[in-house]
């Protein structure tokens, strides 16, 4: 809208009206007053989509509108279809255009699922989470790594933890590099504590600087 163009997605289901009769009272005594109320609708509701002026969504709305009344008085409810709107200027169409049918989702339980033909059905069992694991404790457990958190434990500046937690296997090398140094320096007798806290900055700083620059140079030579 604020660069002057537009462009929106259109949903429209109908729904028969029905009419209850209830009584108000006021300083004259009751009065009668009908209120239409929505009855439930034939069918599913039809996306049309790429909008792209106000005028194309007034008219695709009563269109569809129309077409689903028609269907729905000759026994034949909307599908769960996607539609867009095509402008015709013949004439044939006295609201300037029709809703054409881009795809329809065939049995999907609900808007958002289509089939997808190409992608293998895929079994969320004991095989694929672990035994005794739920689906919620496999999805936190493989939960990308926040940077905040080597921050917080080892005092990493912000721009090396985020490279570091960008690949499992580098947060792996690197905490089991810093218990692995601090566990043979605190048998030393004379091992500093200020000299045990400055492992994991200095590996980092390690990893960032030279591991990295060597693996970025290489793989820049060989075209990977």
């Amino acid at each position: 809208m604020e660069e002057g163009s537009l462009r929106c997605d259109l949903n429209i289901f109908i729904a028969p009206l029905s009419s209850a009769v209830h009584e108000d009272e006021d300083d004259d005594g009751a009065r009668r007053r009908e209120k239409l109320l929505l009855g439930t609708g034939h069918g599913h509701r039809v996306e049309v989509k790429n909008l792209n002026t106000l005028q194309q969504v007034v008219a695709a709305t009563e269109y569809e509108a129309l077409c689903q009344s028609h269907l729905s008085e000759a026994g034949a409810p909307m599908g769960r279809e996607t539609w867009t709107f095509q402008i015709r200027s013949d004439g044939a169409c006295p609201l300037g255009g029709e809703t054409v049918c881009i795809w329809a989702r065939g049995d999907a339980v609900d808007y958002w699922f289509m089939p997808e033909p190409d992608l293998h059905l895929l079994v969320l069992d004991e095989e694929v989470l672990g035994q005794g694991v739920s689906l919620e404790e496999f999805v936190d457990a493989h939960e990308p790594e926040s940077p905040e958190r080597l921050i917080e434990d080892y005092g990493l500046d912000g721009g090396v933890a985020d490279v570091i937690v960008g690949d499992p296997l580098t947060i792996a090398f690197f905490e089991d590099t810093v218990r692995a140094e601090r566990e043979d320096l605190e048998k030393k007798v004379r091992a500093s504590v200020d000299k045990i806290d400055s492992i994991p900055k200095l590996l980092a700083n390690w990893l960032y600087n030279i591991l990295f620059a060597i693996l970025k140079k290489s793989t820049a030579k060989s075209g990977l």
